[in-house]
């Protein structure tokens, strides 16, 4: 500070001269304008309850500052604003490649002079503003309000486009789900005609229907029995007649005397030790009456019941078998499936053994078919006798066969039945498949349909305005005051500016200067010591150039200084504050600083000391 002190005079003019011409140098600085518009987003709150929320627009601010000031979003914006059209074009109006080159710098320019601002950024709401830089005030106002104007276009048509492409995608998957659900409930319609009461939910009815169709056999082979004996005994009695009344077969229709003639045969036929069966009833009763009593012969005494019981234990057994198998899902590595099989082998064995119909040695002599004279009565007695014997083997032979039909037509039922409860579990299984196919298109369905209901919902809320609200909320205005350079920058940095370079103006000076001026100074280069300082003889006319530099050059070359730099800082505060006062100041500086400083200061001071 002593040094900067001793040189004040040095550093003063230096700092003074530095700030000066910074000021001054400042006007030549290009300025820069800066218009910000801002635009806001929000969500309608009814539309984010119903499952409405703009979950688009959560999608596109990951890439919003490429939406918004993207090399095509900037393009658009400098076709729109005519900011090619000084480029050079060729015959057909098209850039040529120099014009290209510089319409890309100019792209970039507005790139990297733009910058994007989150003030706001929700969930709910979002408030982004975008701030643009530029030397034409005019475009620094237009280019931020083109830039928002044309994002909030495209952002509402991608949206919109992405709901519409999303809605047409779901409804095709909603058709060919439909389509593919209805081709499954076809087949499994189908399915459960062709395997009606076979179903994995009823299993039981077949089984019923197994169990009654058992016990109409088992009636039915008691009445087979019942009716099989009355036409043994039909035919015997019919064999006795005629051996009582052999003439009679003679009188009688030709239709009842062969039937008469087959019965005979048939029943001889059916003796082990019969008679042939070629000779007339007539013959063969005769000779049945004439044939030694001691020839044996084998008389059906009717059905085996031990055979008929061990029948039907085969078939309880069976259906135990099936019932096993179906019902409880046991194989036939089962221990009780296996002892059943071996039950059902022992039952089969005992069957082959037991004879299934019963007989009795009895003597041929047709005098024992009955207990009647053998004496032959009258004609007409014995042709009614034998047409009422022939009349009730008749009715016992229709029921035989209708017994035996309904027999047939059961047991086939029965066999059906059977077959089906063994085919009954790749039967439920195929039908587990379809069923499951078909609730798995069911839920494939209902998610596709969910989607596409709030697809739908979104993309009705985002034609009305009520899903996504995207405004620009504040437009860019006209641009009056440069954003760049500042008056604070300016003068900070020739203030700074100046008191550096005073204060190196100082070090150099003080640095080259080879003037000894303190006593200690000479003893210091010279090596001699000092003994006393004679102070400086000043002249008369030595003194008088000083008072007048004291009192005269000083305080002129101050008024000056602070003279140029008053009229630097002024014009550069106009310059950067008021365009229009500048104007009036550069044009006349010394009209506008009476008017405007001195009267001013003039009425201040007056107001102050009134």
């Amino acid at each position: 500070m002593r040094v900067v002190f001793r040189r004040k005079w040095l550093f003063l003019l230096g700092a003074a001269l530095f700030a000066f011409a910074s000021m001054c140098g400042a006007h030549y600085i290009p300025l820069k304008y800066t218009g910000e518009a801002k635009f806001a987003r929000k969500s309608d709150p009814a539309a984010k309850m119903s499952g409405q929320g703009s979950e688009s627009f959560d999608t596109i601010k990951l890439t919003l500052e490429q939406d918004l000031f993207g090399r095509e979003a900037v393009e658009s914006i400098v076709t729109a604003l005519g900011l090619d059209r000084g480029l050079p074009h060729d015959t057909e109006g098209k850039l040529t490649p120099a014009g290209v080159e510089a319409k890309q710098q100019i792209i970039e320019r507005i790139q990297k002079s733009t910058k994007l601002t989150w003030e706001v950024r929700s969930a709910d709401s979002d408030l982004i503003s975008v701030s643009v830089t530029h030397e034409d005030p005019n475009l620094a106002q237009r280019i931020p309000n083109a830039l928002v104007k044309g994002y909030i276009e495209r952002t509402y048509g991608v949206i919109n486009t992405s709901l519409t492409e999303s809605r047409d995608f779901l409804v095709k998957q909603v058709e060919t789900c439909k389509s593919r659900l209805s081709s499954l409930e076809t087949e499994r319609n189908a399915f459960e005609v062709e395997h009606a009461s076979m179903m994995p939910e009823s299993p039981g009815v077949v089984w019923k229907r197994i169990d009654d169709l058992n016990a109409g056999i088992n009636k039915l082979d008691r009445e087979k029995l019942t009716a099989q004996d009355k036409l043994r005994e039909a035919t015997r009695m019919v064999v006795r007649l005629s051996s009582l009344f052999p003439h009679a077969a003679d009188s009688l229709s030709a239709q009842d005397a062969n039937q008469l003639k087959d019965l005979v045969v048939k029943y001889w036929k059916s003796q082990p030790a019969s008679r042939p069966t070629s000779m007339p009833a007539t013959e063969l009763a005769s000779g049945a009456a004439s044939q030694p009593a001691t020839q044996p012969a084998e008389e059906d005494k009717g059905p085996n019941p031990e055979y008929e019981r061990l029948k039907g234990q085969l078939r309880d057994l069976e259906q135990a078998v099936i019932a096993e198998q179906t019902l409880r899902h046991k194989t036939d590595a089962h221990p009780a499936i296996q002892a059943l099989k071996a039950r059902i082998a022992q039952v089969k064995k005992e069957l082959e053994d037991t004879p299934e119909r019963l007989t009795q040695k009895v003597s041929q002599n047709p005098a024992r078919l009955s207990n009647t004279p053998t004496a032959p009565l009258t004609d007409p007695l014995g042709i009614a006798t034998i047409g009422t014997a022939l009349s009730d083997w008749n009715l016992a032979a229709r029921e035989c066969n209708r017994l035996e039909d309904d027999y047939r037509v059961i047991k086939a039922s029965y066999d059906n039945g059977v077959a089906l409860m063994d085919n009954f579990t790749p039967t439920r299984q195929k039908y587990m498949e379809i069923t499951k196919k078909i609730a798995d298109t069911q839920a494939e369905l209902a998610s596709w349909q969910g989607r596409l209901s709030g697809i739908e919902m979104s993309l009705a809320a985002e034609s009305a305005g009520k899903r996504t609200h995207l405004a620009a909320i504040q437009p860019a205005q006209e641009q009056f005051l440069p954003s760049s350079p500042t008056l604070l920058l300016v003068l900070g940095f020739s203030i700074g500016g100046a008191l550096a370079f005073g204060i190196g103006l100082v070090f150099l000076a003080n640095m080259f200067d080879r003037t000894i001026s303190t006593p200690d100074g000479v003893a210091e280069e010279f090596g001699l010591p000092v003994h006393g300082v004679i102070g400086e003889i000043v002249l008369a006319k030595e003194q008088l150039k000083r008072k007048l530099k004291s009192w005269v050059a000083v305080p002129a070359v101050l008024v000056i200084i602070v003279v140029c730099l008053a009229w630097a800082g002024l014009s550069i505060f106009l310059w950067l504050r008021g365009p229009e006062d500048y104007k009036l100041f550069h044009a006349a500086p010394a009209t506008y600083v009476y008017q405007n400083v001195v009267q001013r200061a003039i009425q201040w001071i007056t107001g102050f000391l009134h």
